[in-house]
Order: C-alpha cells, then structure tokens, then sequence
C-alpha cells in the first residue's frame, strides 16, 4: 500500500492549490469587476493596498522561515538567499492574493470624520489616511493572527479574511461611514458603509426602503463585495461547475438560513402582520454579506471539516448563528454577524476532524440523529426566544390588554405552523 503525504488543503480533484485558487480568483472577477465600474477609485484602492500587504508579508515569511530552518546548513548568505528565494511557490502568491481581494471587498470605502458625523470623500486627506490605516492593519492582523501563526498556508485555524474583518470592525468600525456617493455608471446613489440589516427586522419600513430588484443588482447600502448578488451567484456557479466549492457546505448553509428565516418570519408576521414570513426570509437572504460569505469565505477547503457528514453540519451551524446574530445581537458589531459565525465554527472544526468515532465520509446512524437533532434543538430554541423578545418589545409599546393579545396571537401562529409540519 502506498501513502500519499501532501500539505493541507487536501484536494479530492485532478487540480493543483494552485489551479483551485486560480478558479477562486476567477469566480471573484464578476464581483470585483462590478466594485471597479460602481465604486472606482475606493474599489482600486482597497485592493491595491490589501494585495500588496497580504502578497509582500507572505513573501517575507516564506523567505525568513527558510532561512532561519536553514541557518545551520553551513552555506554562504548569497546561496541561503538563493534557496530561499527558490522556495517560493505560485501558492504563495496566490493563495494570499485570494484572502486579499475578499478582505478589500468586505472593507469600507469611506470614514467619518473625527468628532463629526459628517462622512468623507476619497479626495479627503483624512479619509485617505484612515482607508490606508485600515487596509494595512487590517490585511497584517489577518495574515499573521489569521494564518501565519499556525504555519501558514494549509495550516491555519481561522479564515484570514474574516479574521481581518472582525478585528477592524472592533478596532475601527466607529468611523465605518454611511456615505451617499454619486456613480457615473448607473446614475446610482450609493450609501458606502453598513447595510439595511441595521435596521429594525419587524419595521415594515425597513423593506420598503429598498426593494428586492435593488437589493440583487447592487443598487442598495453595503459594502463593495456584498452588495450586486448577481455578481455573486455568478460565481458560485463557476465555483460550484469547477468543483472547488463543496455543494454539501453550500447546500447546508443556504437551506438552513432559509428554513430558519421563514420560521423567524412567520413568528414575526403574527405579532407584525405587516412583515410577511416570505419578505422577512427573502430580504435576509440578499440583504447584507450572507451570499458573498457563504460563496466566498465558509467555502475555504483549509478552515472547513474533513468529511462529508461534518461538512453538512459546518454548514448548518454557520447559518444559525448568523440568524442568531441578527435576531438576537446588539449594536452594529453584530447586526449582520456573518464573519463572527464563521470563526465561532472555525473553532469547532477541529474537534469535528478528531472524535474518531465521528469522522467518516459515510453517513450513519448517528450522523443522521446529530444532523436531525442539532437543526431541532436549535430551531426550537429560536422560536421561543424570538416569541419572547417580540412579546417584551410589543409590550414596551402597548398596555397589559395588547400584551396578552400578541402572546396569545405567537403562541397560536406557533401552533398553526407545527400542526402544518405534522400533517404533511
């Protein structure tokens, strides 16, 4: 028997990290392209400044590593530097550029000004400055704490790129600006900076405000890479036809946010009649970076499981925290929360990968209880959780009589939607 002993990501395909990365690259040009002709000079320069921190700090670790690994090898300098030089890899430069381009677009394109709500132009000294603080920071924070302490390439415990985005958001997201912008390339006006999400889930101007059409085509707030979801779905097609994504964490993910958003709509409708469960799901669906992170981030081969039946339930536990988050979070670090989920799994991947008993790529019957019971328990928690705080929220609002209505209404359309379930 021979063993084949290969560096992380393991690919179960006839291509190259290389050629997988290359596809990535390629199924962000719709993407990328679409932030170059809307936002111009704020798309150029995120992704300038990004890809050469993350591309010159991986070239710099890949040749420091090998000369401190060969200090002792008793050669010259100049052969040291030589055979250093040699070990860098077109993975090097292109897995790094991959995290690069998904960091800039899930970054900003202007500020606010200091002790001023007043947001700033690209043409503004401050907001040029800032951008760059940013970017540089950030990208450093995401390829040394994201990837390169664990030992780099294939080695790393979390996304690099949402690494990045959770700490700048920690870091700097007060100045993160909602700036309305004209562009020349559709005569759109654009907010630059935190998407329609931050508003209230059971106000029904918070849909009226934009419309689905808008949503999908990228005519909505929002941040460069999230906002034209055709862009989007054109790349996961790629992804998916190339077979880079896997279908199984893509399927997971979308068909539980969607399952659990229709159930969170229809609790909403009934004390909120004027948000249908329909609405709710589809504007949670496109609005914010839910398309952009489930095609381009939960899909990195390294930070997810091993097997089939983990993959699945990675999936799933990657959307019902995002759901969590923006029903449940405060304040602005965590109204979409996307990112945040990704590295709250990322961390249980591991013990995912190493319970013996669990890891197989054939689904048995204990896969099935776990990937039956986990939706459950957790859909059930969601449930009364959001009938709750809905009835606490009506009652801020209304007196003892009205209170007891809306509980009573929950609580009946609860009953409504499992006895529909049961009867199937």
């Amino acid at each position: 028997m021979e063993f084949a002993i290969e560096q992380s990501p393991h690919i179960r395909r006839k291509d190259t990290l290389a050629g997988m990365m290359t596809d990535v690259l390629i199924a962000l040009s719709p993407v990328v392209i679409f932030a170059l002709i809307v936002y111009q000079l704020y798309a150029v320069r995120n992704l300038i400044v990004s890809e050469v921190v993350w591309v010159l700090g991986e070239f710099l670790y890949v040749i420091g590593k090998s000369l401190v690994l060969g200090r002792k090898d008793g050669l010259p300098f100049g052969q040291k530097m030589q055979k250093a030089i040699q070990s860098y890899k077109l993975t090097n430069f292109l897995v790094p550029t991959v995290s690069a381009v998904i960091f800039a677009l899930i970054t900003p394109a202007t500020y606010w000004a200091p002790n001023s709500y007043t947001a700033l132009n690209a043409t503004n000294a401050f907001a040029d400055g800032y951008a760059y603080l940013v970017l540089i920071v950030g990208s450093l924070f995401g390829l040394v704490v994201g990837k390169l302490i664990f030992g780099g390439t294939g080695k790393n415990l979390l996304n690099p790129a949402a690494a990045a985005f959770v700490f700048c958001k920690f870091v700097f997201g007060k100045r993160y600006a909602v700036a309305n912008f004209s562009t020349d390339a559709f005569s759109w006006t654009l907010n630059t900076g935190s998407t329609f999400l931050k508003g209230s889930y059971s106000a029904s101007s918070s849909y009226s405000s934009y419309s689905l059409w808008n949503l999908i085509i990228g005519n909505t707030p929002g941040l460069m890479g999230e906002t034209c979801k055709i862009a989007i779905l054109l790349g996961l097609v790629y992804l998916l036809v190339r077979r880079v994504a896997d279908w199984r964490v893509v399927a997971s993910f979308f068909g539980t946010f969607i399952v659990f958003s229709l159930f969170a709509g229809i609790i909403i409708h009934v004390t909120y009649p004027d948000v249908s469960a329909w609405q709710f799901m589809l504007y949670q669906l496109v609005g914010g970076g839910l398309l952009f992170g489930g095609v381009f981030m939960i899909t990195d081969p390294v930070t997810m499981p091993l097997t089939r039946p983990d993959r699945v339930l990675y999936g799933m536990l990657i959307a019902i925290c995002v759901l969590f988050f923006r029903l449940f979070g405060r304040g602005a670090y965590t109204h979409e929360g996307l990112a945040f989920s990704i590295l709250i799994v990322n961390a249980v991947v591991p013990f995912m990968d190493y319970i013996q008993k669990w890891t197989t790529n054939h689904y048995d019957l204990k896969h099935i209880i776990v990937l039956v019971a986990v939706p459950v328990v957790f859909l059930l928690t969601m449930v009364l959780t959001l009938h709750f705080q809905l009835v606490a929220s009506a009652a801020s609002s209304s007196d003892s009589g009205s209170l007891s209505t809306s509980a009573s209404k929950s609580w009946e359309g609860i009953a409504e939607l499992l006895a529909s379930f049961v009867n199937l």
